[in-house]
């Protein structure tokens, strides 16, 4: 493993215990990858790739392992935005730092002021995983005004987004996280031409992702 000068991860080397594919409206589950699939993602030119083999894995492993595995540069960690300096105990919450959120999310293409970022971080327990002593944490966040990546020419006039995270996270900060999971949805309402001559277009979308990752240390 390497990290970046804020602590954040950059080159991860990982197992597999089990990766299924599964297409939506279909029951129909099939392998990606193997068992024990050693899987190493690192960034490169300011981009994530994924190595299997010695061998860069095809585009459609990569766009599914991107949202499996989060390796984006960024000068915020998850930290910056939900951690806090002050000591906690289990009940407490405390809010997001929605300036280190907006730096987050440019770094994901989506450009949103402080202002327009709610949020709040919970201790909600102790547990152990795997002998593992953990603190398990939730998160959520409501953003307005956003503006995605766009064609040229379209511009935004509604838009919301929203967020819920939880996770696993061992007391040892020097380990990973034992499980991530993570709730999203944005919408919006776009006009614009592509071109000076074009009829003016609306673009509506709606989207939603979800993920849950469990892992396992090797230590």
């Amino acid at each position: 493993m390497a990290i970046d000068e804020i602590k954040r991860e950059k080159k991860l080397s990982l197992f597999v215990t089990s990766c299924l594919v599964k297409t939506n409206g279909s029951t129909f589950e099939r392998e990606m990858l193997a068992k024990g699939t050693q899987v190493i993602a690192q960034q490169r030119d300011g981009k994530v790739e994924f190595v299997i083999d010695g061998k860069v894995v095809s585009k459609e492993t990569a766009e599914i392992l991107c949202h499996l595995i989060s390796l984006h540069p960024s000068q915020a960690s998850d930290d910056d935005v939900f951690g806090t300096k002050e000591r906690k105990t289990v009940g407490d919450s405390w809010a997001v730092n929605s300036v280190k959120g907006a730096v987050d999310l440019s770094s994901r293409g989506i450009i949103v002021d402080a202002k327009d970022i709610k949020g709040s971080t919970q201790l909600e327990k102790v547990v152990e995983v795997g002998g593992t002593k953990c603190l398990q944490i939730s998160a959520k966040m409501e953003m307005s005004n956003i503006s995605p990546s766009l064609p040229k020419g379209m511009s935004v006039m509604q838009s919301n987004a929203s967020a819920t995270f939880s996770g696993e996270f061992p007391v040892d900060v020097s380990a990973r996280p034992l499980s991530e999971g993570m709730t999203a949805s944005i919408a919006f309402v776009a006009k614009g031409k592509s071109t000076p001559e074009a009829p003016e277009i609306t673009l509506a979308m709606d989207l939603e992702e979800s993920k849950h990752v469990k892992e396992k240390s090797l230590r």
